[in-house]
């Protein structure tokens, strides 16, 4: 795992060379700033049909969105404090449906889940191949994850089985994976309403609603089980690990888009100059020193741009051939 001060090492490094460093600054700080709140957020995913907003409504009935508490939370996430009868500070964090970014984990719901201790991903049927890549990306930061089929009352009681084993037998190899999560899954009944069709007297159709009261009592009770599972400080371990290994993933991008921008421009300024070189010189072999010496130079500064140990005889003996 990376550490706090190899990382600011490294954006220190990246300041030196010239890149912009002040996004990851700000999420050290935002990190910080989580770590002294002792909160604890439970991200909560999943597609619009899923039922997500009425999982939230079940939970969290009369509940006042959380403003100026969380740092660094982007703009399209809504967190909720949720009050619970094991009397712990969680907040849920309402993240962006699957299907507003193609059926895929965008990248702020992604950023979002590092800073997460927990997730809730809600499916309402076997997982799809862009839910399961979802997941799967989910559990490979290493946090505790329940896998929540909702909707479970539209299903018979042997569907009902024959599904929760079958969602069941395809994370079983995400629980044996290097990076040490669990994905437990359990089933729910967020409520909202149903529409049900009646068949009247004179032998016409009339649609209505019917509300459908909530069953989240299995839910409650495998967080509670993972909450008592996983103390404060682990739970504060594994959500430090993944920003510092968000940050460092971000400087990564960052500097390869720096590097291709700045060898660009040298090998451009190069060229150019040697443009100009070459009708400037008219002794014979002139040019051969000139450009010999631009070229140099430009190797040399490519090298000290991707930090590659190559030394002038080195540079030397490539020009010569």
């Amino acid at each position: 795992s990376i550490s706090r001060e190899q990382l600011e090492q490294r954006i220190e490094s990246a300041q030196q060379q010239g890149m912009e460093t002040e996004q990851a600054r700000r999420e050290l700080e935002h990190l910080a700033e989580r770590e002294a709140l002792g909160d604890i957020h439970i991200a909560v995913f999943g597609e619009i049909s899923s039922g997500k907003s009425s999982l939230l409504q079940a939970l969290l009935p009369g509940a006042r969105l959380e403003t100026g508490v969380v740092g660094g939370t982007t703009r399209g996430i809504r967190c909720y404090r949720w009050e619970n009868e094991l009397n712990l500070p969680l907040v849920l964090v309402d993240m962006p449906g699957l299907n507003e970014q193609a059926g895929t984990l965008s990248g702020v719901s992604r950023d979002e889940m590092a800073r997460s201790h927990i997730a809730l991903f809600l499916v309402d049927g076997d997982l799809t191949a862009d839910q399961y890549a979802s997941l799967r990306t989910v559990v490979d930061f290493g946090k505790p994850c329940i896998l929540v089929l909702n909707k479970a009352d539209l299903f018979n009681q042997q569907e009902l089985e024959r599904l929760l084993g079958r969602l069941r037998e395809r994370v079983s190899k995400f629980n044996d994976s290097r990076s040490g999560a669990r994905v437990e899954v359990v089933a729910a009944r967020a409520g909202g309403t149903r529409e049900i069709t009646r068949l009247l007297p004179d032998g016409s159709e009339q649609q209505t609603t019917r509300p459908r009261d909530p069953d989240l009592g299995e839910l409650q009770n495998t967080l509670r089980q993972l909450l008592k599972q996983y103390s404060s400080s682990e739970l504060e371990g594994l959500r430090r690990n993944a920003v510092l290994s968000l940050v460092w993933q971000q400087l990564d991008q960052q500097q390869v888009k720096f590097r291709r921008q700045r060898s660009a421009d040298l090998v451009k300024s190069s060229t150019g100059k040697a443009v100009i070189a070459a009708l400037a010189t008219v002794s014979p072999g002139t040019d051969l020193v000139v450009q010999g010496y631009l070229g140099f130079s430009m190797v040399q500064a490519l090298c000290r741009l991707y930090q590659v140990p190559v030394s002038d005889l080195e540079i030397q003996q490539l020009l010569k051939r």
